[in-house]
């Protein structure tokens, strides 16, 4: 489990996260680092053309299930466990 982007982003979780048991945490950590994600290619500085074309592209790779993207493993590993539906 990466916990890096919550130490670095969710200050205040990632210390109150000291108080959830391991299994809540590594699923929340899942959780967060997937938005985080999302939401640092929405907040980049790039021109809009090319902050589709990173959100498509890790769209793809998600759809795809490119486990060679740790993110996109952990959240899929989260979504297989937890049963989570992917239909829109």
């Amino acid at each position: 489990m990466n916990t890096n982007l919550l130490e670095k982003h969710a200050k205040s979780f990632y210390w109150a996260s000291f108080f959830l048991p391991k299994k809540i945490l590594y699923k929340s950590s899942v959780l967060y680092n997937f938005c985080r994600t999302l939401d640092d290619l929405a907040d980049d500085k790039n021109s809009l053309k090319l902050k589709k074309e990173n959100f498509f592209k890790f769209k793809n790779d998600f759809v795809n299930k490119n486990f060679n993207n740790a993110i996109i493993k952990e959240m899929w590993s989260i979504i297989n466990s937890e049963n989570i539906s992917i239909n829109v």
